[in-house]
């Protein structure tokens, strides 16, 4: 019974694609299991698919097919987040569709984003992903699904951001009695020297591991005294890397060593030589650095050593003779020439006194000459 019901369908699927442009046609003999058969042709305007069926024989579905979607670049990347990116190239010729994305450490993913996209034609899809590890590599893919089956992108990666932290480097010159730190400041050869590492942060994550290494100029000599938190080491932290524990929100940790200049032999000519010193700060997963420049100045210059301009000065010298000498100077000149004859004051002031006595006087007469005048009219 079987083999006539589809003998007859086949009869009447040539007989159909005669009535358009002639196409061969092949006879199908069903297949154990349900399973579409493309017949090949070109006489409907959608691709044919033929579904056989154990029951009835074949059943026609045109244009139905899984989607295709693509897996675009992740952006908006942070340290614990990250939007993930797809298309939607082809619907399979559904108007209802589902788009995710498979996440994780590995290709084997393990997550897949808590949003599902309900689609109803092809276009990007944007999912945003949190809680992610920072500075960790993460694999996804862009995944579809119809009616017809599911479909995935190609892998991508992206890499979470780092936690940063804040790396400062600076000296004082003992041999002079600073008592400021500088990022630079000039020094003679000899002169003993105290360098100080400062690491911090302000973010809400730690980090872990830190490490930390000095690299002085040439003729910069280690002196040791080495201490983390005031607290002594006995490595050489310019010949080897030191462990400085880990940075927590808003924790400082301070590095101090000594250091010296050379003796003046150690420099060729006379002038300015500058010696640029510098840290490195890092774990496995990210690095920061800062630098401090000590300005050595041999021979007749050498008596002119002072402060850069953008150090503090101390103002004591300056400050005596701005605030009180030259004040009290210009005041004992001017009582000076006022008591003095040298230019006649004395003269000027009496006639000065004449004149208003003089005035006051004219002032007064005319008054009363005019009270006299009033009383007669």
């Amino acid at each position: 019974m079987i083999k006539k019901i589809n003998k007859f369908i086949n009869q009447g699927l040539i007989l159909a694609l005669l009535i358009g442009p002639v196409v061969p046609v092949m006879p199908i003999d069903p297949p154990a299991t349900n399973q579409p058969v493309r017949p090949i042709g070109f006489g409907f305007n959608q691709p044919v698919s033929l579904m056989f069926s154990a029951s009835i024989g074949p059943i026609f579905s045109l244009g139905k097919t899984k989607a295709t979607v693509r897996t675009k670049d992740a952006i908006d990347i942070t340290k614990n987040s990250a939007s993930l990116k797809g298309e939607i190239t082809d619907t399979g010729a559904y108007s209802n569709l589902e788009a995710w994305f498979d996440y994780g450490t590995s290709k084997s993913y393990g997550q897949i984003t808590y949003i599902k996209y309900n689609v109803k034609k092809s276009g990007d899809i944007l999912i945003p992903v949190s809680d992610l590890s920072s500075c960790t590599l993460y694999h996804f893919r862009a995944v579809v699904k119809n009616d017809s089956g599911i479909s995935h992108g190609v892998d991508k990666t992206f890499k979470t951001n780092c936690p940063s932290f804040n790396v400062r480097m600076s000296v004082k010159n003992l041999s002079r009695g600073d008592t400021i730190w500088y990022e630079s400041l000039k020094a003679n050869p000899s002169d003993e020297l105290i360098f100080k590492i400062e690491v911090g942060k302000k973010e809400d994550d730690k980090v872990k591991d830190i490490m930390a290494r000095v690299n002085l100029a040439s003729n910069i000599i280690y002196q040791g005294d080495l201490k983390v938190d005031d607290n002594p080491q006995t490595k050489n932290i310019t010949a080897e890397a030191v462990s400085i524990g880990d940075i927590l929100e808003n924790k400082l940790i301070t590095v101090t060593f000594k250091g010296k200049v050379a003796s003046e032999s150690n420099f060729s000519s006379a002038g300015t030589t500058d010696l640029t010193n510098t840290v490195l700060v890092y774990n496995n997963q990210t690095s920061n650095s800062d630098n401090c420049k000590i300005m050595i100045t041999r021979g007749s210059n050498a008596a002119n050593i002072g402060m850069l301009a953008t150090e503090v000065s101390t103002g004591i010298t300056a400050g005596i003779l701005n605030s009180i000498l030259f004040p009290a100077l210009l005041a004992f000149l001017i009582v000076w020439v006022f008591k003095s004859k040298f230019i006649g004051l004395d003269k000027l002031i009496e006639e000065r006194k004449r004149e208003i006595i003089e005035y006051r006087a004219k002032k007064e007469l005319e008054k009363k000459i005019n009270q006299i005048r009033d009383r007669i009219l």
